[in-house]
């Protein structure tokens, strides 16, 4: 993300092109914290390098698998314990 936030000499940025291509305040008066421009340029630099990682994963995902024979430890009258994992729902409609 370096380059995104110095200019062609490799020199700190206050203002700069914000993610749209803009000149913007990307960085707040202390220099040190984003401004809101400056935090969307910096989470789409993320957001790029994340898919780029993931996508080269393609491997099976293991889900923590509940017991085979009931928690006998549960008190009567209170609730049952929660499972380690709920039901495996798309998260994308078909």
């Amino acid at each position: 993300v370096w380059d995104g936030f110095v200019d062609e000499a490799g020199r700190f940025l206050q203002k700069g092109p914000d993610f749209e291509g803009q000149i913007r305040q990307l960085r707040s008066g202390d220099g040190v914290f984003f401004t809101k421009p400056g935090a969307r340029k910096l989470a789409h630099y993320v957001e790029r390098e994340i898919t780029r990682l993931l996508a080269g994963r393609s491997g099976p995902i293991a889900l923590p698998s509940e017991p085979a024979t009931p928690d006998t430890s549960a008190e009567p009258g209170k609730p049952a314990p929660r499972p380690l994992a709920g039901p495996i729902v798309p998260l994308v409609a078909a």
